[in-house]
């Protein structure tokens, strides 16, 4: 997990690949170079830690959200319709959305965003230590003191978010229809100086297979053989990151969806994806 990813890099980095020139840790060991050799195992130590943790974080919780992502879209067909109608409307039927295509899908936007807020895989988020004595609002905070953010109190604030159990992209949309400054993922993934390395990569992952799948796919709840619908209600397997437990559901093509568009696609994207996790790495 930590060792490959780590090699494949130094892999591109001996080949002169340009996919390492932009690579976090292609950068730190170029910058080692100069460093003393007792010094360099400590330094490599600490870097394949750190892209370690960046692309593990952001692959447990991408995962996760997407179980969520794929709940609310069995509960909530009308969301699913309106962003479906959405890509249609501004990407059209013959081509599939891409990060280009990202600000003028601002419904998708707040679809990734309700996403993120409706069932929070990460509820307590990352805890934190004070580095010094601090006093907030009242309280004293020693020195080291581990300081626990509720992460899920705040995506359920009904002040904040009325109707918070309830799945609303609507909520992220202004009155002229433009995404609202309410961001989630400001908050989601950790606060501060120590917010979690892997937001970035997370949050356009998230993003570009949501996207993919409401172009591409029709959600619905799964029937019996009877052809009556299999009602269920949803739990979740808690932990550090909490997940939707299997639930049934319908899985199907959109009717305008043929293989060729999909395989030319997939091409691209794994193309696009080897150079974005390189990157990450």
């Amino acid at each position: 997990m930590a060792d490959m990813p780590f090699g494949y890099v130094q892999q591109h980095m001996a080949n002169g690949s340009l996919l390492a020139q932009s690579s976090m840790v292609a950068e730190n060991l170029q910058r080692m170079e100069t460093q003393e050799e007792v010094l360099k195992p400590v330094f490599e130590n600490a870097l394949k830690k750190a892209a370690t943790t960046a692309i593990i974080a952001s692959y447990e919780m991408t995962a996760a959200t997407l179980m969520v992502f794929f709940l609310a879209m069995v509960l909530y067909p009308e969301v699913q319709k309106r962003a479906q109608a959405e890509i249609d409307s501004v990407v059209g039927k013959e081509q599939l959305p891409t990060f280009e295509d990202r600000a003028s899908l601002p419904y998708i936007d707040a679809v990734v965003r309700e996403t993120w807020r409706w069932q929070l895989v990460v509820p307590l988020g990352v805890s934190h230590a004070t580095s010094s004595d601090d006093v907030y609002d009242g309280y004293f905070i020693p020195k080291g003191a581990i300081i626990t953010y509720n992460t899920w109190g705040i995506t359920q604030d009904e002040k904040r978010y009325p109707n918070a159990s309830n799945f609303i992209p609507e909520r992220f949309i202004d009155s002229n229809g433009a995404l609202t400054s309410d961001e989630p993922a400001q908050y989601i993934f950790s606060l501060g100086r120590r917010i979690c390395p892997g937001w970035y990569n997370a949050d356009s992952s998230v993003w570009a297979a949501i996207a993919t799948m409401l172009a591409t796919l029709n959600i619905s709840s799964a029937k019996d053989d009877q052809g009556k619908v299999i009602n269920f209600t949803p739990k979740f397997i808690p932990g550090v990151i909490r997940c939707p437990a299997t639930f049934p559901c319908s899985i199907s093509m959109r009717s305008h969806i043929h293989s060729d568009l999909v395989d030319s696609w997939r091409t691209a994207e794994f193309e696009r994806r080897d150079s974005s996790l390189l990157s990450m790495v």
